[in-house]
């Protein structure tokens, strides 16, 4: 998929589905451990970002399609290009980011929500502890997921973590100051 999605980029450097392939690509197949893993991450965020750019004026759409159904075929480009990005935000621990591109994914296409992607927008929430908002991403993908699944599993393991941090609510919960001679928790582990 890669080598045909570069070979229509050297045709069309603006095509927004063999931007988005290459991207996806580029940001799943490359490991923690790859030497050029930042080059490689830093090119699918460019070819995810130039996809955004291009996909209202370069996406190729047979003569005749519903109005409807290209509209939809564009929000889930346009979800799929935002979750590539906040992936590789979320990869490169900057959660912020991350988790304002993640909600733009799921906003950029509320008729299909993804389960992988709000837990991902759990976990970046969690990372930056928020965890309030956090446990609600997490049961909210529970609720899209089997419990026999990976992510299904991974949802549940995530909100029921959350749950203990939380004292089991969606309300912010402060931690308690600590006493004199005393050390602050340690984050929780991941």
């Amino acid at each position: 998929m890669l080598a045909m999605g570069q070979k229509v980029l050297a045709i069309d450097k603006d095509d927004p589905e063999a931007l988005i392939g290459v991207a996806e690509v580029l940001e799943e197949q490359t490991s923690p451990t790859d030497l050029d893993r930042d080059q490689r991450m830093t090119q699918a965020v460019t070819y995810a970002q130039h996809a955004l750019e291009t996909l209202d004026t370069d996406l190729g759409v047979p003569a005749g399609s519903p109005p409807e159904r290209v509209e939809a075929y564009k929000k889930y480009l346009r979800a799929t290009a935002l979750t590539i990005i906040g992936t590789i935000q979320y990869k490169r621990e900057q959660y912020p980011d991350a988790e304002g591109n993640l909600r733009k994914a799921i906003d950029a296409d509320t008729a299909n929500p993804d389960a992988v992607v709000i837990l991902r927008l759990a976990l970046a929430l969690d990372q930056q502890k928020k965890y309030p908002e956090a446990l609600q991403q997490a049961k909210r993908a529970v609720e899209l997921t089997q419990d026999s699944t990976d992510v299904g599993k991974m949802a549940r393991n995530e909100r029921d973590r959350l749950v203990v941090v939380t004292g089991g609510n969606n309300t912010p919960v402060s931690p308690a100051p600590p006493t004199a001679g005393s050390q602050a928790p340690a984050p929780p582990a991941h």
